[in-house]
């Protein structure tokens, strides 16, 4: 039997006591993210962000190996329907945590090593390329939490009103702290002692400091406990809608759109790929090629719901992602390596049990319940 994935978690006990947003129209869209949307030069111009962006992928990942044990552990618009302006700029920027290599020292070291990385990455850039994204990335060489919040800032400074950001953080995620200081932390690959992670309200504040009123900002977080990164539900969160992907169409008549020159700041969407207390796995997933690779569920379901041409609006994107997601936890674990064909080892009931057993719900957070529109 091939062993069950295990989650991208590595718990830090330290008490002892217990989409996208889319510039668009209230008017059909052919496109399925209008974000997405739009016929752009899809070369990457990199030349307005700074020299430690990776400009290209690495040569070529390996097929992953038998040993599945590095699995990522622990106004209103009726139809909200979207379409956006061919002149909106739009960029993609995808960070990687997980420590680079076995021997890692530091708080990054007590982390599992997630091998899938590198292969998300290159997913997710033949994902949105072709929908017009720059796209850029932080993937083979280890940052630190300083240097990927600059980057962060700098990839966001360049951005002027109605253009389109997207930032996707895949690897560790943790709760450190005690009593009311207990707080979810993203792990950078270069993260030396549990002081140097990235804090939820660090992410936040870097985007309210340099993203310009009526920029788009979708933060992606495909981590463990992803759910309980954006800000809660308090009074200066008034009307944020935060839902499970399959609840989403019940939330639709409350949206309304909003033109991003009458915002007073960006708007700043989140898409998580767990609840705030879940883990986020990953394992073999199908691939084009017919050779099965490590990737992380959620953000395999991602490139699969943007690949989509035919999604025009929010509720069928959604629908898409959230029956991608469900589709690959069930067929990866039948996977055999080298092949998309089944390796006959789902055994009944003990894979339903796994999946019953470690329940992961993406999430969509979505500020004041207000979707950009562009006139």
């Amino acid at each position: 039997m091939v062993p069950p994935p295990s989650p991208r978690l590595r718990e830090t006990e330290l008490c002892n006591s217990a989409l996208p947003p889319v510039l668009g129209l209230c008017v059909e869209s052919t496109s399925p993210l209008p974000m997405l949307q739009g016929p752009q030069n899809s070369q990457a111009d990199h030349k307005g962000l700074q020299g430690s962006f990776e400009r290209q992928p690495s040569a070529s990942d390996p097929t992953p190996s038998r040993c599945h044990t590095t699995i990522r552990a622990e106004s209103q618009c009726s139809n909200a329907s979207f379409m956006t302006a061919p002149s909106v700029g739009r960029r993609l920027l995808i960070i990687g945590g997980g420590r680079k290599n076995s021997s890692q020292a530091g708080y990054a070291g007590t982390f599992s090593r997630l091998d899938g990385i590198p292969n998300d990455r290159d997913n997710l850039r033949s994902a949105f390329e072709p929908r017009g994204y720059s796209v850029h990335t932080m993937v083979d060489v280890e940052y630190n939490r300083v240097q990927i919040l600059q980057n962060i800032a700098h990839f966001l400074s360049t951005a002027v009103e109605g253009d389109i950001r997207v930032i996707v953080f895949t690897g560790h995620a943790t709760r450190i702290g005690c009593g009311d200081d207990r707080r979810i932390v993203l792990i950078p690959s270069n993260c030396p002692a549990e002081e140097d992670a990235i804090s939820a309200n660090s992410w936040y504040e870097t985007v309210r400091t340099h993203a310009a009123p009526g920029v788009v900002v979708i933060s992606i977080f495909a981590t463990c406990y992803s759910g309980a990164i954006p800000p809660s539900l308090d009074s200066d969160n008034a009307g944020t809608i935060n839902t499970t992907l399959k609840d989403f169409a019940f939330h639709l008549e409350k949206l309304h759109t909003q033109h991003p020159e009458s915002a007073s700041g960006p708007t700043h969407i989140a898409l998580t790929s767990s609840g705030d207390a879940q883990s986020s796995y990953e394992y073999f997933a199908p691939s084009r090629s017919n050779t099965p690779r490590l990737h992380d569920h959620f953000l395999w379901a991602l490139a699969e719901a943007v690949k989509r041409p035919n999604i025009g609006d929010w509720e069928p994107f959604v629908e898409t992602l959230q029956n991608s997601f469900n589709f690959v936890r069930a067929v990866s674990l039948t996977l055999r390596p080298g092949s998309n064909e089944s390796n006959g080892s789902y055994e009944f009931p003990n894979n339903l049990d796994w999946v019953l057993s470690h329940p992961q719900s993406p999430r969509l957070a979505i500020p004041g319940g207000r979707l950009p529109v562009r006139a």
